[in-house]
């Protein structure tokens, strides 16, 4: 499964101020089902049909990211996963991705 930590970072003072987030994220590799002999229908095998589809969702976010930079209004699926839902706000606008 996939890890995830954000921190939080705001002005104590203000209350409508800005924050800063900073995202740490550790992405689970994807499965191979065949080869990792897990039974289909068992929780293994669950987990490793949700993070092979998490993945691709997370693979498409970051091609629409990539194609849309040039032109306004591209739609970009981030809710087609919990996971680029979660990362919605450090993948798109002005966010930076080491």
């Amino acid at each position: 499964s996939h890890a995830i930590a954000i921190l939080r970072l705001a002005d104590s003072d203000e209350l409508n101020c800005p924050c800063t987030s900073l995202f740490m994220v550790d992405l689970a590799g994807s499965e191979r089902v065949a080869r990792s002999g897990v039974q289909v229908g068992t929780a293994a095998f669950q987990e490793a049909a949700s993070v092979n589809t998490s993945l691709s969702a997370l693979g498409r976010v970051v091609l629409a990211l990539l194609e849309g930079q040039d032109r306004k209004g591209t739609f970009i699926p981030y809710n087609s996963s919990h996971l680029t839902a979660v990362l919605k706000q450090g993948l798109g606008g002005n966010s930076r991705t080491c």
